[in-house]
């Protein structure tokens, strides 16, 4: 069953975390900005752009309080 569609066009979604509350997913989107979502409602709480190329994984740090991600631009953020 769906529980939410997220909203924009970010030209997809490569890959998602859960926040290790299960609260918010985090994705690496193709249009190279990391997004969070609440897990719940869908609702957008953040959008970081910081690589030159698509956004291809994200993975949660320091007990949810950062999100990590790498990219094709050959770098990785915090």
């Amino acid at each position: 069953t769906e529980t939410w569609r997220a909203k924009g066009s970010f030209g997809g979604v490569a890959a998602l975390a859960v926040s290790p509350d299960g609260t918010k997913l985090a994705g690496a989107c193709l249009d190279s900005y990391v997004r969070v979502w609440d897990a719940a409602t869908g609702a957008e709480l953040g959008a970081w752009k910081g690589h030159a190329d698509r956004c291809t994984d994200v993975a949660w740090a320091l007990g949810g309080k950062a999100v990590v991600s790498c990219g094709f631009d050959h770098t990785v953020r915090v």
